[in-house]
C-alpha cells in the first residue's frame, strides 16, 4: 500500500483481472523492509498460461517444472 493507494506493478493483465481479484492470490513478503503483496507461483502460473506473449510462455514451462519440484519435495 502506497500513500496513493495499492501499487499494481504487473500492469496490465489479460482477462481484465486486477488488485482486488489478485490479493486473495497473494501472499505478503518483506522486501528491504517493505511489507509487499507478490502473487503465489500456482497464480503466476494461472496468468501466464492465458497470456499471448511467447515471453510469458516460456516462463510458463518454468514456473511449472518449479511447482512439480516444489509439490515432490514436500
Amino acid at each position: 500500500m502506497t500513500a496513493l493507494g495499492p501499487l499494481d506493478v504487473l500492469g496490465a493483465i489479460e482477462g481484465g483481472r486486477g488488485f482486488e481479484s489478485l490479493a486473495p492470490e497473494s501472499v505478503e513478503v518483506d522486501v528491504e523492509g517493505q511489507r509487499v503483496r507478490v502473487v503465489r507461483l500456482e497464480a503466476l502460473a494461472e496468468l501466464k498460461r492465458y497470456a499471448s506473449s511467447a515471453k510469458d510462455r516460456m516462463v510458463l514451462a518454468i514456473l511449472e517444472d518449479t511447482l512439480k519440484r516444489r509439490r515432490r519435495s514436500q
